[in-house]
């Protein structure tokens, strides 16, 4: 109820005032009143709940339509606006301001050729039906939990809906994910987390987000059994007020003496809606759940809020018990009632009717208010005695997170389902006439989908185990006709015994826990695990000899050493320019490294890669730069470490190629570690390679240096380079070609020094 005061009221049920509504759009600066609008038009609907049974959440739009003139030119939809009517006394003055709340245009549709427009509007409410499954998946990302206050606020915050600063009943308790769903309208969400609070979700007349309890039993007057039943609040001297009149309306026949709001009917039911004795909590109409309360004579359910599985039965039960404080003395008769309209009244509210020989007493869970001057409100509740607390299909619908247990007995079908979503886990057993089948699945994400299943059926066992498509089977068959079979189909098969198991298909498998021997025509392995095999073909995948030998699945071995003897070695590659073959030998003076002692077992240019395994005291020497790095255990982590700094020449390591595209190569090269001027007139350390290379090709032999020297710290590369090459020289006197050897640079010869010489 609007905070009015009394005389306020009597404004809208005594004579000498006037209605006008106000609709303001502010964004283009228009206002529309009872001079554009069609009279007695407008109408206003509003909703907290409107099922045929009393049920917690609320959260539904409300809406106003209105025909208005002289707006042909301007576009309304989508247009925010704010609705308030105003009260003038008869010296048309503005006596009061009553704000029926915000509304933006959905529709506004000219009506045929005539020169007004319908529109239809409703609150903010109806934008929080919006997706919010990407909020949704964010803000409960990697198992986070947040309160319900928190939860609300933020839904709203992304929303971008204006809500009142509130602190619930439940508001503490923390959530978390709890549905994989496409889709998750935010409605449903702040439905959830009303019901969580024992309350109503609305948008207030100032267009923000509000959660309202309803007035418990204690605001009606009781049947004191005697034709005095005047104990309603009244002005008469005298006489005490025995209920507050901020908390209900009181609606009746007016005197001499007193007057008051008059109803023009009311249609109701005999009985009243019986307070709610106990609170149940499950996940569907066959699910045990949590009970809070021991009397079940009318409990009211909770079934499918995507929030309160997952937590424990004494999460629960604090929960339940907060929700039933809230909502146990709740009565009502079932009611329409229609009166003259009372714009302060709000869904949510109470009012006590007293007719001539029967009382009405009840609460606005519906209302419609129409008209301007001539205003007609209708009040309606609905309710069943006792609750009938049915769960609907679409309640049912999305899979919950908690524990659960369903039975399903029919005539033709046993079956029966558990599931514990709180761990990602369900089982499931069925039973027919003919046919046994038994499954446990468990997902995460981590791992994935993981099920096994068993079926058994007259004269055949069917063993399933599945992980996200890799399926394991074993199915066991006896047939009078075929006879037996025992049939495995996996990607690896281990088969362990403490006794030999002799398996007989024209062979002999013996397999025992201490020995393997396989006996076959080309193929057979003893109790030492000697293998001997006329050939040995593997299709995919890779060998492992310990860690000196290893074949990959791409067909690249390495070894430490290879010792051939005999036989013919055939190298073969269909890539141009590939080496066949690479070696390499690097020697170093161990004592020059920084007085390093050690054996380095890793070589290569650059700092070692991260992910180059070793043992713990591995040394690697980078080419490079001459630095040495020692493996190191940091807290767990095996990691490269620098062990000395530059400091020697004494590093020499020689490659020799032999390839399909330059033929033979072969270098030797060497670390300079020169002063070089750092930028700033101070002289540091730096390692350069210097080498000499030769290359043979079919047509020539070429010769390559390269070497660094520095020029006032400056550090400078030199290179030279010099071919031999035969070409066709002179014919001789039988005209036949003479070989003539080309050297494209200046030739020195060393003079011989001979006997006289000496």
């Amino acid at each position: 109820m609007l905070n009015v005061t009394e005389e306020q009221k009597k404004m809208f049920y005594t004579s000498g005032y006037s209605n006008n509504y106000i609709l303001t759009f502010s964004e283009i600066g228009l206002v529309l009143d009872n001079e554009k609008l069609h009279s007695e038009t407008p109408v206003i609907k509003e909703s907290i709940c409107d099922g045929e049974d009393f049920a917690l959440g609320g959260c539904i739009a409300s809406s106003m339509e209105f025909e208005v003139s002289e707006i042909l030119a301007d576009e309304l939809t989508g247009l925010e606006f704010q609705c308030q009517i105003e009260v003038k006394d008869d010296d048309n003055k503005v006596a009061q301001n009553v704000p029926m709340g915000i509304f933006r245009v959905d529709q506004a549709q000219q009506i045929d050729d005539k020169d007004y427009k319908k529109v239809i509007a409703y609150d903010r409410m109806y934008d929080i039906s919006a997706d919010v499954i990407d909020w949704y998946n964010k803000y409960f990302a990697a198992g986070a939990r947040h309160t319900v206050k928190q939860t609300r606020e933020s839904l709203l915050t992304h929303l971008g809906i204006p809500f009142v600063n509130q602190a619930l009943v439940n508001d503490s308790v923390l959530i978390e994910k709890t549905v994989e769903v496409a889709t998750l309208p935010g409605t449903d969400v702040l439905r959830y987390l009303c019901v969580i609070n024992a309350g109503f979700g609305r948008m207030n007349r100032n267009g923000e987000f509000e959660v309202i309890y309803l007035q418990g039993q204690g605001v009606f007057p009781e049947d004191q059994g005697g034709e005095e039943r005047n104990l309603y609040p009244e002005d008469t001297p005298g006489k005490e007020i025995l209920y507050p009149e901020d908390q209900f309306e009181y609606l009746g026949i007016s005197t001499e003496d007193t007057v008051c709001p008059e109803y023009r009917s009311c249609k109701y039911e005999e009985y009243m809606v019986l307070p709610i004795t106990a609170l149940s909590i499950t996940s569907s109409q066959d699910d045990v759940g949590v009970t809070v309360g021991e009397d079940l004579s009318n409990p009211y359910v909770i079934a499918a809020n995507i929030f309160l599985y997952g937590k424990s039965s004494e999460d629960l039960q604090e929960i339940g018990r907060n929700i039933l404080e809230k909502i146990k003395s709740i009565t009502y008769r079932p009611n329409t009632t229609q009166l003259n309209g009372l714009p302060y009244l709000e869904v949510g509210d109470v009012f006590a009717l007293e007719k001539k020989n029967d009382s009405v007493e009840s609460y606005i869970f519906s209302r419609t208010l129409s008209g301007i001057q001539a205003l007609m409100d209708t009040f309606d509740a609905k309710g069943n005695k006792i609750r009938s607390n049915e769960v609907t299909a679409n309640e049912e619908i999305i899979q919950l997170k908690g524990k659960t247990l369903v039975l399903n007995k029919t005539v033709d079908k046993l079956s029966a389902e558990m599931t514990d979503l709180g761990n990602n886990t369900s089982s499931k057993f069925e039973q027919t006439a003919d046919r046994i089948a038994a499954e446990v699945t468990r997902a995460k994400e981590e791992e994935g989908e993981l099920s096994g299943r068993i079926d058994v059926a007259a004269g055949q066992v069917v063993l399933k185990a599945d992980a996200n498509g890799k399926i394991v089977a074993v199915e066991l068959t006896a047939d009078p006709k075929d006879g037996t079979e025992f049939k495995v189909e996996a990607d690896n098969i281990s088969l362990t015994a403490e006794q030999a198991i002799n398996l007989i298909a024209g062979g002999t498998l013996n397999l025992s826990s201490k020995e393997i021997k396989i006996e076959s025509e080309n193929f057979s392995v003893d109790e030492k695990g000697n293998i001997q095999a006329s050939s040995l073909t593997m299709d995919g995948g890779s060998i492992s000899l310990g860690e000196n030998f290893e074949v990959t699945e791409n067909g690249e071995v390495t070894a430490k050493s290879i010792n051939i003897e005999g036989g013919n070695v055939n190298l073969e590659t269909t890539y141009t320019g590939e080496n066949l073959i690479h070696l390499q030998n690097i020697t170093y003076d161990a004592e020059n490294l920084s007085g390093f002692k050690g054996e380095v077992k890793f070589f290569g240019e650059g700092a070692p890669d991260r992910k180059l395994s070793g043992a713990v005291g591995d040394y690697y020497l980078d080419l490079s730069t001459g630095l040495i790095y020692v493996l190191v255990n940091s807290h767990g982590v095996a990691r490269w470490n620098k062990y000395s700094d530059i400091s020697t020449n004494d590093i020499v390591w020689s490659d020799i190629d032999i390839n399909t595209d330059g033929g033979f190569s072969a270098a030797q090269y060497h670390l300079q570690v020169l002063n070089v001027d750092d930028g700033s007139g101070n002289l540091v350390k730096q390692t350069f390679k210097d080498g000499s290379s030769i290359t043979y090709s079919a047509d020539q032999i070429t010769f390559h240096k390269t070497f660094w020297e520095t020029r006032m710290g400056v550090p400078r590369e030199r290179s030279i380079e010099a071919s031999i090459y035969m070409d066709v020289g002179e014919s001789d006197e039988n005209l036949e070609p003479t070989p003539k050897l080309v050297i494209d640079c200046p030739v020195q010869v060393a003079r011989l020094i001979t006997e006289e010489d000496v």
